[in-house]
């Protein structure tokens, strides 16, 4: 495409567009309601990117790019944001930090209202600047303080490439200590996800910054940096870094959420559990004898695997004595009932959560603290099924 304005770009989405019934991307994000999507998908998008570039790398310098960059990041439709960053991207060779402040009002100005765009700034712009420029790193420490908790968020996922190169760590887990009192999930995960990168690094500088302050990490961050670990590490620091409110009981079976990490801002589906070669029955812990209660639960195939494999099967409500107990929620107010289920678990039983993915109505920190105030022990999150998660609380051992 010769001589790209945002309306042909647009024009050019709109044509490669999907209906929602081939792939819906909207399912993958909160925040704005105005976000809007093409469906185009990563190949489709990313091949447009380069096929601009391609037509007008003769004439065109790092400043033509972002011209058009600027344009399309504004405009509400995700692929259109994308667009302009894997353009952008092109010219990584002619950045400088004169175009810092350019990708920061981009943030600040909430050009990039969801996890994708920012990651997408981050990953593509901010992160190969300040690995060209590591000096840069030192302001990460100001973002990290920002009002706006998408250049809080890109404080520390810029971070990453510098992280991975075991470069600039000493203020990664400075930047790392300051977001720990963030409440916004999207900015705990991505602080869990930027301290497992330094840990490939330095495994024993994260393990022990993890047993230092681990009782005022969130759980959240925690299941994302110990990823790396062998399983017995896992359990280990999951147990350690229990804060005061929690019983320290000894987790189960941990596990960490991974949450989509797409270059340019794509999405992806999200990749939850570790476990994909298990059906889902098995990463659910349903055998056969178990006495299994399906709460709100729609997935009518899940009740159909249910009953083929469990012994005794309760829908809509949860008898004493349930080994395992299923409960849908799709909003925070459903979450009181948590109280009231675990007095029918037995013991040794589990409670699994399952709520929509990337929604602003019940985020896992909300399901997270229903299971504190009911006295459980958050100790695994699995992929239910594309749209949902499903995560798992057990009654704390000096508790049963």
């Amino acid at each position: 495409m010769l001589h790209p304005t945002k309306a042909r770009v647009k024009r050019e989405l709109a044509r490669l567009a999907r209906s929602v019934g081939e792939f819906d991307a909207s399912r993958y994000f909160r925040g704005p309601r105005d976000l809007a999507f093409y469906n185009v998908g990563t190949p489709a998008m990313r091949a447009l990117a380069r096929s601009i570039y391609a037509a007008n790398a003769d004439t065109w310098s790092i400043d033509d790019a972002m011209a058009l960059a600027n344009a399309l990041v504004a405009d509400r439709y995700l692929e259109a944001k994308s667009i302009g960053i894997e353009i952008v991207a092109r010219y990584k060779r002619d950045f400088s930090p004169r175009h810092l402040p350019t990708w920061k009002r981009w943030l600040a100005e909430n050009r990039s209202a969801n996890w994708a765009t920012t990651d997408g700034i981050c990953g593509c712009l901010i992160g190969p600047l300040l690995v060209k420029h590591p000096e840069l790193a030192e302001g990460m420490r100001a973002w990290s303080r920002h009002r706006n908790m998408w250049v809080r968020r890109a404080s520390i996922v810029g971070l990453i490439p510098l992280a991975r190169r075991g470069v600039a760590l000493d203020i990664a887990y400075d930047v790392a200590k300051t977001l720990h009192r963030d409440k916004e999930d999207l900015v705990q995960k991505a602080v869990g996800w930027t301290l497992r990168e330094a840990g490939k690094a330095d495994p024993a500088r994260l393990e022990r910054y993890l047993r230092a302050n681990g009782p005022s990490i969130p759980r959240t961050t925690v299941r994302y940096a110990i990823e790396r670990f062998d399983e017995k590490k896992r359990r280990e620091l999951l147990s350690v870094t229990l804060g005061s409110g929690y019983a320290r009981a000894q987790p189960r079976d941990p596990s960490t959420l991974r949450e989509p990490q797409g270059r340019g801002g794509a999405p992806r589906q999200m990749n939850e559990d570790r476990f994909k070669h298990k059906p889902r029955i098995e990463k659910l812990g349903v055998k056969a004898g178990t006495r299994v209660a399906l709460i709100a639960v729609g997935d009518k195939d899940f009740s159909q695997e249910v009953r083929r494999v469990a012994e005794d099967v309760t829908i809509g409500r949860a008898p004493a004595g349930c080994d395992i107990i299923f409960f849908g929620a799709v909003s925070a107010k459903e979450l009181v009932r948590v109280a009231t289920l675990k007095t029918w678990m037995k013991p040794n039983g589990a409670l699994w959560v399952i709520r929509p993915k990337g929604r602003p109505e019940i985020s896992e920190r909300a399901v997270m603290d229903a299971g504190k105030a009911a006295g459980l022990v958050d100790v695994k999150v699995v992929s239910f099924s594309e749209t949902h998660t499903a995560e798992k609380f057990v009654i704390p051992l000096a508790a049963r």
